[in-house]
């Protein structure tokens, strides 16, 4: 269900920002899916792939956290 609302509340934004805007013969629709696609994909990597998930993390005092030990078998 969160994915479903999800998707829908990107398409809502999308179509709240084209309604809004003043000249809808300019925008591109094929930048927007670019870059809308590069997002999903840089969410899904930094979402899935471990190194990176704990790479970028920063704590509260805006230092950078090592990534966990791993467990030593």
């Amino acid at each position: 269900m969160q994915t479903v609302q999800s998707v829908v509340g990107i398409f809502g934004l999308l179509a709240l920002t084209f309604s809004i805007s003043e000249n809808r013969r300019a925008v591109s629709f094929r930048q927007a899916a670019i870059g809308l696609g590069l997002t999903v994909l840089l969410a899904a990597l930094f979402l899935k792939i471990p190194h990176l998930k704990f790479a970028f993390s920063v704590n509260a005092a805006g230092t950078h956290r090592p990534p966990p030990e791993s467990p030593r078998a």
